[in-house]
């Protein structure tokens, strides 16, 4: 892996990748990937509008980390919650941020994910508005770990409508990815 690391560090330049993550996260890992992306971005001055919607982006993609991965590791820290693993990666392509986000997940839970990734991909800014509304008042499904707002609102503050992919790694597991611009 060492010989290799300077081609990844080369990929990634290319790739206009300014963050990457890949490992155990927990909500502390979250906040303060956070904080250094909000750092970062400021340094290069960038807008506080593009700031928000790129860090809201980051925040729902991590989320899904720690609320979907299925691989995990006991937490030693005093909450108990296991560490979730995943990738983040936020990218900057001219003047636009991207955030990409992946994890191991359950193939059927994917295959939830993607059903309402494709029902949100047809609907417009407006339509997005309204379902976020909608789904505020009712009580999230028994199997979820929220009521989906986060997605809805990752949708509604990408720049572009938001892609994913689902890679089976084998019959009940998927890596599942999404990708946003902000």
């Amino acid at each position: 892996m060492m010989r290799q690391l300077h081609a990844l560090y080369e990929e990634l330049s290319r790739g206009g990748v300014v963050f990457c993550f890949s490992g155990p996260t927990c909500q502390s890992v979250v906040e303060g990937i956070g904080r250094a992306l909000r750092r970062k971005m400021e340094m290069e001055q960038v807008g506080m509008t593009t700031i928000q919607r790129v860090f809201s982006i980051f925040v729902e993609q991590m989320q899904n980390i720690v609320n979907y991965s299925m691989e995990h590791t006991s937490s030693c820290a005093a909450d108990g919650d296991d560490l979730r693993h995943g990738v983040v990666v936020v990218g900057r392509c001219k003047d636009r941020f991207y955030v990409i986000c992946g994890n191991k997940m359950h193939a059927e839970q994917g295959e939830k994910m993607r059903q309402s990734i494709r029902r949100l991909q047809g609907m417009g800014k407006q339509e997005l508005k309204e379902h976020y509304k909608r789904v505020r008042r009712r009580q999230p499904d028994a199997d979820s770990k929220g009521a989906g707002l986060g997605l809805i609102e990752m949708f509604r503050r990408a720049r572009r409508t938001p892609e994913c992919h689902m890679a089976f790694i084998d019959a009940d597991t998927v890596f599942f990815s999404i990708k946003a611009i902000g």
